[in-house]
């Protein structure tokens, strides 16, 4: 039977744990069953918790007064600034305190005592205080709730083969599964680590990487029409629209000039627009294809142009910007072509200066930069502005009139003493993104302009503020971690864990995931520090991690919150289906044979399913569908359907030597003996590596379903043709009748590909849609 100080303790939880949640006990009762709660003897660990889950959060009613040069900067009681920095530092200075003088804290927030700032504190401060009083004075009666539970060992997560780990690093980096002698290659620890060496060369990586980047930035917004361009200043850019007179020789024929115009202008005008929106995310790779510091991506004293945004931006490289002619077959005028180049007179401060990131998180008279302050720190420092202080604003509050309440009101400062210093450090930059120092300075009635409020900018550093908070950022600790989340994010397709809550049900499995993973995160932290934020290092360490590699957990181990971190299981995204399709059938799934369009390719085209399918656009939808819906699955059936028509039979036009799908059987084969069963079902067996990645044998189940497949189609459809039920040839957009790179029409002799009088395409064709439609296929998967 528990003591009654003990009962004491835990009615006083139970009673603000109530009062927190507004809407009832039934929720806390069923947490308290299954978190197992109990007491220690040490209470440290658990009174720290409960400090920083309860009481932190809080004193920013108190440091706005209580810190060095406030108001309260004499007293006993002085905290540091509230960053993570000073967590511990912060909660010592109180335990101390409250060792010294008791309930004096209580005493002078609720009225009972003279207190210069006021009565702060109400009736749930006052519950929250004594449980944290009587935790420090008493720690045996504390009650931890989470943070005791045992810690997850590395060992217990098995991960898949060298070889497995090279195959779905290669499908998710560049859309293409490994050759066999890469798998060979890959197929030690040490062969690993080079063939990812490798891979992270590849153009298809750096093709993924700004994809990737580009749902955090949503600056590809901007990649359209002339939407880039018209950010732009023509005050500060002259030669903003400079391919407005572009022409071509075709005048001299007489042409219509309108005509003319359309014809070039369109296109340079395109490729211009390009080389501006696409700025920021080729920064992005170019810093980590050069294995520069990846802090360069916000502290870059340059920025990336192509020829074309070049001479818009009036940077006239001699023999690089695009003057007169239009020839992408010279590759320094490609559209792809960027390089590092500076507008003279900018004060350049990678992606924080970059016109579409200005824009895309813009500002208002009102906002200030707060909602650039908490995008950066957001991306760049790991943490969430919105998450410091989950609370409504009480209207019927005193404090409702307070003065300038951002600095004042407690309620408002909890975030805004971490968020405006930011804000003010982007001082320079107006809301349509352009470089304009303010006349008279900075807001005086917000905070001054800084890292935080101890971190303040020098009047000499003004001018080029952006840049000085470059280097704060990427000094800081917190950005090797963010560093670290924003691969983990692009790799798994999930967030980063986040600290559980006080009490919050299944409080331990989440704790202990939760450690877990940082844990593995501050391993992989440091190799990236010590490579001087080399960001390959991250992506390597991410990809040969449990979360990327893991197959299987020690038995026993019951804990779905660690579960769901580890190893592959989320939808591929359109833009990268879209290449497996084409790296795995040698065809594109699109609406025409123009394959080099991307316009044309239904998973790449907005018209038609690249957000019905998951996809964003970067303007009004930002955020990927990663659950599986009704339409979305009916888009995985029409593309399976579709691509095992035409590319089935292009593929059987081919000659053997160079066939994706069917190197060891031809058109006419039927299943009439054993030893073309055999053909039929070794065929099989390299189906299931080259779509499927999987190792079969001849003899297993799975080849077995699959070649009852083939041979119930074949029997079914041949009986059906026989009776005349079926034509004797296929569909006609199933046909191949003119050569795929002449388009000159085909004959029977030419090897065309249209009839089927044995149903042995189309028996075919049913195993492709069967295998394509799997979720191996579909998903990233942690699959040997």
């Amino acid at each position: 039977m528990k003591n009654g100080i003990q009962w004491s303790v835990f009615t006083l939880i139970f009673t603000s744990l109530l009062i927190f949640s507004g809407c009832g006990g039934s929720d806390f009762s069923d947490a308290s069953r299954r978190l197992s709660v109990q007491t220690v003897n040490d209470g440290s660990a658990c009174i720290e918790t409960y400090y920083q889950q309860n009481i932190e959060l809080e004193l920013s009613k108190c440091v706005a007064c209580h810190t060095a040069g406030g108001q309260a900067q004499s007293t006993a009681l002085v905290f540091s600034e509230l960053t993570p920095n000073n967590s511990n530092a912060n909660f010592l200075t109180l335990k101390n305190y409250i060792t010294a003088t008791g309930t004096n804290i209580i005493q002078k927030n609720d009225g009972t005592l003279s207190h210069a700032g006021g009565a702060l504190f109400a009736q749930t401060d006052v519950i929250k205080y004594n449980t944290f009083i009587n935790y420090i004075q008493n720690p045996s009666t504390c009650i931890d709730f989470s943070v005791n539970a045992e810690p997850i060992a590395l060992s217990s997560v098995g991960l898949v083969s060298p070889a497995t780990t090279a195959r779905n690093a290669a499908l998710t980096l560049t859309g293409e599964s490994p050759t066999n002698a890469e798998l060979q290659l890959a197929s030690t620890p040490t062969g690993l680590d080079n063939y990812l060496d490798q891979l992270l060369q590849e153009d298809a990586f750096y093709e993924w990487l700004k994809l990737r980047f580009n749902d955090i930035l949503l600056t590809d917004r901007y990649n359209r029409n002339t939407d880039g361009i018209n950010l732009m200043d023509s005050t500060d850019y002259p030669q903003r629209v400079w391919y407005y007179g572009t022409t071509d020789n075709r005048n001299m024929l007489g042409e219509s000039n309108i005509t003319v115009r359309d014809a070039k202008y369109n296109r340079v005008r395109s490729k211009t627009n390009y080389g501006v929106a696409k700025a920021p995310l080729e920064l992005i790779a170019h810093v980590v294809k050069e294995e520069k510091n990846f802090g360069e991506i916000l502290t870059a004293d340059y920025m990336m142009m192509n020829p074309y945004s070049s001479r818009t931006y009036g940077v006239d490289v001699n023999g690089f910007s695009m003057q007169d002619a239009d020839d992408d077959e010279l590759s320094q005028f490609s559209k792809d072509n960027f390089r590092e180049l500076r507008i003279p007179g900018f004060p350049h401060a990678g992606i924080l200066t970059d016109i579409t990131f200005l824009n895309r998180f813009p500002t208002t008279a009102t906002n200030r930069n707060r909602h650039r302050s908490a995008k950066i720190q957001l991306f760049f420092l790991d943490t969430d502005i919105l998450s410091i202080a989950d609370r409504p604003i009480n209207s019927t509050s005193d404090d409702k009139g307070t003065h300038n309440p951002t600095s004042n009101n407690p309620n408002c400062t909890v975030c805004h003493f971490v968020m405006d210093p930011i804000a003010g450090a982007m001082q320079n930059w107006d809301s349509r993104g352009r470089y304009r120092p303010m006349e008279n300075g900075w807001y005086p009635e917000m905070m001054p302009p800084g890292f935080s409020l101890s971190e303040r900018i020098s009047a000499s550093d003004s001018a080029t503020s952006a840049q000085w908070l470059a280097k704060k950022i990427v000094a800081d600790p917190r950005f090797a971690r963010a560093s670290v989340k924003l691969f983990y994010k692009a790799l798994t397709g999930k967030d980063a864990l986040s600290k559980p809550a006080y009490g919050a049900i299944y409080a331990v499995q989440s704790q202990q995931a939760y450690d877990f993973q940082d844990k593995v995160f501050e391993n992989i932290e440091s190799k990236f520090l010590a490579s001087n934020m080399n960001a390959k290092v991250i992506i390597k360490e991410l990809l040969k991690s449990v979360f990327f590699s893991g197959k299987s957990m020690t038995e026993g181990l019951e804990n779905d919150a660690f579960t769901n971190t580890i190893g592959l299981a989320h939808l591929i995204e359109p833009e990268n289906l879209d290449k497996k399709i084409y790296n795995t059938m040698g065809y594109y799934w699109a609406s025409s044979y123009y394959q080099d369009n991307t316009d044309r390719h239904y998973l790449m085209n907005e018209s038609e399913y690249k957000t019905l399918y998951g996809g964003i656009n970067s303007n009004s939808i930002t955020a990927r569908v990663s659950d599986l819906n009704g339409v979305m699955a009916n888009v995985q059936m029409r593309m399976a359907t579709e691509m095992s028509c035409y590319p089935v039979s292009l593929d059987f036009y081919k000659d053997t030597s160079v066939r994706k799908l069917f190197p060891l059987v031809d058109k006419e084969l039927e299943p009439l003996d054993a030893a073309s069963i055999q053909k039929i079902k070794e065929n099989i067996v390299h189906l299931y590596k080259q779509i499927l990645g999987e190792t079969q044998t001849i003899d297993n189940a799975e080849v077995e379903r699959a070649y009852q497949l083939f041979y119930q189609s074949y029997v079914d459809g041949k009986a059906r043709v026989d009776a005349g039920d079926a034509p004797n040839r296929l569909n006609y957009g199933c046909a191949v009748l003119r050569d795929p790179v002449t388009n000159q029409n085909l004959s029977d002799a030419d090897g065309r590909v249209y009839y089927d009088r044995a149903y042995v395409i189309r028996a075919w064709s049913a195993v492709i849609t069967y295998m394509l439609s799997d979720f191996k296929f579909l998903y990233a998967n942690t699959a040997e």
